[in-house]
């Protein structure tokens, strides 16, 4: 029997509304998505179509952004077509580019919190914040 993730604490007031990045940036095993597909459920690009019947990876995800009130409305994923998402039991914090939006970067890699962590990134100016944070 699988386990079912405990439902995160979301910021109060803060809604999806017509962002639908995680319709498209992460693989959706259930229904055999590729990451940066957009959803077949997807048709508007602005919300899911089957969003009653949706599957369960779909019903317990949410994005940094709906979890972090720190971030600021420059980081609602639809705007900034970046989705910041937990990985590794939120050991780790993945930062996913739609790659409609971007050109080609090199990648970097910072390390952090006196070598306790790496954050790896496009050379775009992504990490600043992410590096004034944990120093």
């Amino acid at each position: 029997m699988s386990e079912t993730k405990p439902t995160p604490t979301l910021v109060p007031g803060r809604e999806c509304g017509d962002c639908a990045m995680c319709c498209k940036l992460p693989k959706i095993d259930e229904l055999n998505k590729k990451a940066g597909d957009w959803c077949v459920h997807c048709s508007s690009k602005r919300r899911c179509d089957a969003y009653e019947t949706r599957p369960r990876q779909c019903r317990e995800f949410f994005c940094h952004f709906m979890e972090n009130a720190t971030l600021g409305e420059e980081w609602r994923p639809s705007k900034s077509r970046i989705m910041l998402m937990g990985a590794d039991g939120g050991h780790t914090l993945l930062a996913v580019v739609d790659p409609g939006a971007g050109t080609d970067r090199r990648c970097v890699a910072v390390e952090v919190g006196d070598g306790m962590s790496v954050l790896v990134g496009p050379d775009n100016g992504l990490l600043a914040p992410a590096v004034a944070m944990v120093g």
